[in-house]
């Protein structure tokens, strides 16, 4: 499965995590699938980013870096001491929200009205605290990136070093 869904992510540039996390939570607790996750991820987001290592903005990526950790460490203990069920519920919302109505997670902010490094400092922390919850994060910064028009492989290159970068933080975190 994680073999398909890596592939998914090269061909897209996006959405084999998420495709992974719903196939581990059929058979995982969310406190046990999102670092197994995470793992798995982080193997298939370095390796994308190496491989577009050139492409990759360093000015929306080194924002995005600032409040990764610091904001996950508020969420830990959510996922450590939340019923496993309610987690699930969680997850299934955010992919739906962040599927079908993303502009619902902007909670009425225009991007494009805040400044890039401001705003790419923001995502990182709003990735960072909902990485230990909801997993997957991807479904939830893609809209932030697809905007800018970034060619192709340094939309795949960039969005695959934060998100490297975000695994690591919840590995780090769990």
């Amino acid at each position: 499965v994680s073999l398909a869904t890596a592939a998914v992510s090269a061909i897209l540039g996006m959405a084999g995590g998420i495709l992974l996390l719903a196939v581990m939570l059929l058979y995982l607790d969310p406190v046990v699938a999102i670092p197994v996750h995470a793992i798995a991820q982080l193997a298939s987001n370095t390796s994308r980013s190496l491989a577009h290592w050139r492409s990759i903005r360093r000015d929306l990526l080194l924002p995005y870096l600032i409040l990764l950790l610091p904001a996950g460490l508020l969420s830990v203990p959510l996922t450590r001491h939340g019923p496993p069920d309610l987690l699930r519920s969680l997850i299934g919302v955010f992919v739906l929200v962040a599927t079908w109505r993303r502009e619902w997670l902007l909670l009425g902010v225009r991007p494009e009205a805040v400044p890039l490094g401001l705003r790419f400092t923001l995502v990182g922390g709003l990735a960072g605290l909902l990485g230990p919850v909801v997993g997957a994060t991807g479904p939830f910064i893609a809209p932030f990136f697809l905007g800018l028009g970034l060619s192709r492989f340094e939309l795949i290159g960039t969005t695959a070093a934060c998100q490297a970068a975000g695994h690591l933080a919840k590995i780090g975190l769990f």
